[in-house]
């Protein structure tokens, strides 16, 4: 595997951890504080779009590494890590779901999005946490077996 596709994947793992440690940040976010100050609103919807976009690019690294083609959609991009039985993911599918958040957070208005976003805060974390922590177990592996070639030491957040 190339080294590129390492020091890739490691730079995303390492962005999502760096994300998912701020889900204590929101978690007292009131609607009327997301409704009335626009820095906090842009805050917690970049913020969670991050996480979903990191995701996103950790399953295509994930899937270039393995040689399988990645699909037109994200959620099928995301959805098709369940296909690796080396992740140990035996459902993608809830995980795969908040790829269409993305796009909600684009594309409707505050009222709706602050729905989705505080749905997103409340029920996502872990699911975003075992990813990562599945990432993190790849991402050791495939520096194992083909030698390093990566400087950073990756730990495991505390839940």
């Amino acid at each position: 595997m190339a080294k590129e596709l390492k020091q890739k994947l490691l730079k995303h793992v390492l962005f999502l951890e760096g994300e998912i440690a701020d889900f204590p940040r929101f978690q007292r976010l009131t609607q009327q504080e997301y409704l009335t100050d626009r820095d906090r609103r842009r805050s917690v919807e970049r913020w969670a779009e991050n996480i979903i976009n990191s995701v996103i690019d950790i399953a295509k690294v994930v899937l270039s590494i393995e040689s399988i083609p990645i699909p037109d959609s994200y959620k099928e991009t995301v959805s098709l890590l369940s296909s690796i039985p080396s992740l140990g993911i035996a459902d993608s599918s809830r995980l795969a779901d908040w790829t269409r958040f993305r796009n909600l957070l684009a594309h409707e208005y505050v009222d709706i999005r602050w729905k989705s976003l505080e749905r997103f805060i409340r029920e996502s974390r872990e699911i975003h946490e075992d990813f990562l922590a599945m990432a993190k177990r790849y991402l050791k592996r495939v520096m194992e077996l083909e030698g390093s070639g990566c400087s950073r030491e990756i730990s495991t957040p505390p839940r």
